[in-house]
C-alpha cells in the first residue's frame, strides 16, 4: 500500500543557490541568510570633515584612520551615506575610498564578494559587498541586490528626508514611498537619515531645551516668528498658570530675563505638534528594523546614550541651530511589508545599534566625533521562503509575478526544520498604540490613557477596540504572491487561504505537503499543480471541509491526509493517483486516474472517478448520478 511515507521522502541536500534563481549565476558564498545594514550621515563639512586625511599640502588623500577603523570594525554588507551629494566635490574620492576600505575590511571574510558603490548620478548611492553582476541600478537611483547567501533579492533605497522643523514635506514623501512599496514585488529596504524620530517627530525636549526654545523665539523678530514654535510654547507649559507666564514672557520680548524651571516639565510623551507623524505614516507599509537596546525611550535622550543618532556626542552645539529639536534617533532602517515579518534582527550581532564608540577618536587631547550624526547598523536574518520572480501571460500581456518556494533551500527550514507556519500576521512590535494613525500620521485611537499610548500594539490581541488597528498594521497583504511551491519533503501550515496569496494563485506540490489547521479556511482558491512525486493536502480538523474549485493538474500523485474533508469541484486533469489515507475526499467534479482509499478513510463520489481501490476498513460512497470506473474492494 502506498502512503504519505512514499511521497514525503525527507530532506533534500541543502543547496547554496541564491534565493532568486538566475540561470547564469553560481553560488559563491556560504548560506547564512543575513545582511548587515549601516547608515551614516557624513555631514556637509566638505574638506574639513573628520572622515578625510590630508597630505602636507592639505590635499585630500582618502579616508582618515578613524573613518577606516569604523568601516573595518562594522564591516557592513550594505551602507548608505546621506549628505554625500552635499559633499559632491569629494564624491568620487569617497566612492573610491569606500570600495577600497570595504575590500580591506572583508579580506578574511568567506562571505565576501566584491565591493561596489552603486547609484545614478543624482543619487547618493549605496555601498555594498554584493558582487557587481548580482546588482542592478534602477532609474531612480535605487539598487537591486541579489546577495546569493540565502537572503532574497532586495531593493535598497537611500533616504535623506527633508530637514525642516515642520513635517509637511516628510509626510508627503513618506506617503509617496508607501505607494511604491505596495506595488513592489520584491522586498524594499529604505535606510538613511529620515530627519524624524520614532516616539516623537523631533525628539522629546527636556526642561532646559524647552527653556531654550522660549528664549530663541522671544529673541526673534515678532513679524517672522515660527508658527510651530508658538504652538509648541502653548503646549509645553506645565499648567495654565505656567502657560500664562510663558505668553507674558514672549510678549515682553526680552530674552535676557530669567525663565523659571517650574514653567515646564520634561517631555515624557510628545505634545500635539511633536507627534511622530512622519514615521507613523511609514510604519503603515513598513516595519522598523533596529536593536532593542537602541530604541528611543519615552523621555528626553542624551547624546552618546546609545539611542541618539543626532546630534552626536561631541556635536551637541550644532543642536542650537534647531531649537525645536531634542536629542533624537533620526537614522533608521525600514523593511517593507509583507516581507518584513521574515526579517529578524540579530540582537547578538557585534557592532550593531547606535555606533557612538566606533565613530569616536582622540584629537588634540579631546574625544571627537566623525560627524554630527552617529552611525547606526543592524544585522538582519532572512527567515522566510525563497523568492523568485517570473513572467507569465495575464489578460493578453506578459506580466512579472512572484513565486514563493518552500523547500530545503529556504531559510524558513534552516536547521533541517520540516514545517513552517505561514500567516499574514506579522506579530510586529514596533508600533505603539499612540502611533496607530490615519493617512496623515495623526493618531486615531481615542480615549487612551498615557500608559496605553506608550504600550505596543499586540498583534494577537482579541480586544474588539483594536481589531481595525490589527487588521491595518499586523495583517499583511499577500495578494502579490502569485505562486507557492512546496517541495523537498517540507510542510507548509496555514489557517487561512489568504496567507497563500492572490485568489488566482497557483499552488505547486512537488514532494510537499500543505497542512490546513483550524476551521477558518474552507476553500483553497486558484489552481493546484502536482509536479514530480506530487504532494499532499492535509485538513486536520474533522469539522472542516476545504473546497478546491480550481483545476488540479500535473503528473504527480495527490494524497489526502488529516481527519477533515477535501472536496474537489473541478474537472481535474492530473494523471497521478489519488490516495485517501485519512479523513474524507469528496469528488463533485472529476479525477482522471485511480483513487486508493485506505483504512478508516472515505471517498464520496458525486461526479466522475476513473477507478477506485478500497482497502480493508476503507469506505466508498457513490451517490446518484455519479460515475466510477473499475472498483476493487477489500484490498489489504
Amino acid at each position: 500500500m502506498q502512503t504519505k511515507k512514499h511521497l514525503l521522502r525527507g530532506l533534500a541536500v541543502a543547496s547554496f543557490f541564491s534565493s532568486i534563481a538566475h540561470a547564469d549565476e553560481q553560488p559563491l558564498q556560504k548560506e547564512d541568510y543575513a545582511l548587515k545594514f549601516m547608515v551614516f550621515n557624513i555631514w556637509n563639512k566638505q574638506t574639513n570633515s573628520s572622515i578625510w586625511s590630508k597630505d602636507a599640502q592639505g590635499k585630500l588623500t582618502g579616508f582618515s584612520d578613524p573613518m577606516k577603523n569604523l568601516i573595518n570594525t562594522v564591516k557592513p554588507d550594505v551602507a548608505v551615506f546621506p549628505e554625500l551629494d552635499n559633499n559632491r566635490p569629494q564624491k568620487a574620492l569617497f566612492i573610491e575610498s569606500m570600495k577600497k576600505q570595504l575590500e580591506i575590511a572583508n579580506k578574511n571574510n568567506n562571505s565576501y564578494f566584491a565591493p561596489a558603490f552603486l547609484g545614478t548620478a543624482n543619487a547618493e548611492g549605496v555601498a555594498t559587498t554584493v558582487r557587481a553582476n548580482a546588482t542592478e541600478v534602477l532609474p531612480d537611483g535605487d539598487v537591486v541586490l541579489r546577495p546569493g547567501n540565502g537572503f532574497p533579492s532586495v531593493i535598497v533605497h537611500n533616504e535623506h528626508s527633508n530637514y525642516y522643523d515642520e513635517s509637511t514635506r516628510r509626510v508627503a514623501d513618506n506617503q509617496k514611498y508607501n505607494q511604491r512599496v505596495k506595488q513592489a514585488l520584491l522586498p524594499m529596504i529604505t535606510m538613511g537619515d529620515f530627519n524624524a524620530g520614532d516616539v516623537s517627530e523631533r525628539g522629546l525636549l527636556s526642561v532646559e531645551e524647552q527653556k531654550y526654545l522660549l528664549q530663541k523665539l522671544t529673541a526673534s523678530n515678532p513679524k517672522n516668528r515660527s508658527e510651530l514654535y508658538l504652538n509648541l510654547l502653548k503646549e509645553y507649559p506645565l499648567d495654565p498658570e505656567a502657560a500664562e507666564a510663558v505668553q507674558r514672557y514672549i510678549q515682553a520680548g526680552d530674552s535676557t530675563q530669567k525663565i523659571l524651571d517650574s514653567w515646564f516639565a520634561d517631555e515624557k510623551y510628545p505634545v500635539k505638534n511633536n507627534l511622530p507623524v512622519s514615521l507613523n505614516i511609514l510604519k503603515q507599509q513598513n516595519q522598523m528594523l533596529e536593536n532593542e537596546n537602541s530604541k528611543e525611550l519615552f523621555e528626553p535622550l542624551q547624546a552618546g546614550d546609545g539611542r541618539t543618532t543626532w546630534p552626536s556626542l561631541n556635536e551637541v552645539a550644532s543642536q542650537s541651530v534647531w531649537p525645536s529639536w531634542g536629542k533624537v534617533k533620526i537614522d533608521h532602517v525600514f523593511a517593507s511589508r509583507p516581507f518584513a515579518k521574515w526579517m529578524v534582527v540579530d540582537e547578538a550581532a557585534e557592532n550593531t545599534g547606535v555606533l557612538t564608540q566606533q565613530s569616536q577618536f582622540q584629537s588634540g587631547g579631546k574625544l571627537q566625533s566623525l560627524s554630527d550624526h552617529e552611525p547606526a547598523a543592524v544585522t538582519v536574518h532572512w527567515a522566510g521562503p525563497q523568492l523568485e520572480t517570473y513572467r507569465a501571460m495575464e489578460m493578453g500581456k506578459e506580466t512579472e509575478k512572484l513565486r514563493l518556494i518552500w523547500g530545503a533551500d529556504a531559510a524558513a527550514y534552516a536547521g533541517n526544520a520540516k514545517t513552517f507556519f505561514l500567516t499574514r500576521n506579522n506579530q510586529r512590535t514596533d508600533v505603539y498604540l499612540g502611533q496607530v494613525a490615519d493617512e496623515n500620521g495623526i493618531p486615531t485611537l481615542q480615549g487612551l490613557t498615557l500608559a496605553q499610548k506608550k504600550s505596543r500594539l499586540d498583534c494577537s490581541s482579541k480586544d474588539a477596540g483594536l481589531s481595525k488597528a490589527i487588521s491595518s498594521y499586523c495583517m499583511d497583504d499577500h495578494s502579490r504572491f502569485s505562486e507557492s511551491v512546496i517541495q523537498d519533503g517540507k510542510t507548509l501550515i496555514v489557517e487561512e487561504d489568504q496567507a497563500l496569496g492572490a485568489d488566482a494563485k497557483r499552488l505547486v506540490l512537488n514532494d510537499g505537503l500543505l497542512k490546513i489547521v483550524g476551521t477558518q479556511m474552507n476553500s483553497l482558491a486558484g489552481t493546484v499543480h502536482l509536479n514530480g512525486a506530487g504532494g499532499a493536502l492535509q485538513v486536520d480538523d474533522a469539522r472542516n471541509n476545504v473546497k478546491v474549485d480550481g483545476v488540479i493538474s500535473g503528473t504527480g500523485d495527490l494524497i489526502k491526509l488529516g481527519a477533515g474533508q477535501v472536496t474537489l469541484n473541478a474537472a481535474n486533469t492530473y494523471t497521478g493517483r489519488t490516495f485517501i489515507d485519512e479523513g474524507q475526499l469528496t469528488v463533485n467534479g472529476s479525477i482522471a486516474s485511480q483513487a486508493i482509499v485506505d483504512r478508516n478513510a472515505m471517498l464520496t463520489v458525486n461526479g466522475v472517478v476513473a477507478g477506485v481501490t478500497v482497502n480493508n476498513g476503507g469506505l466508498l460512497q457513490v451517490n446518484d448520478g455519479a460515475q466510477v470506473g473499475q472498483a476493487t474492494l477489500g484490498m489489504v
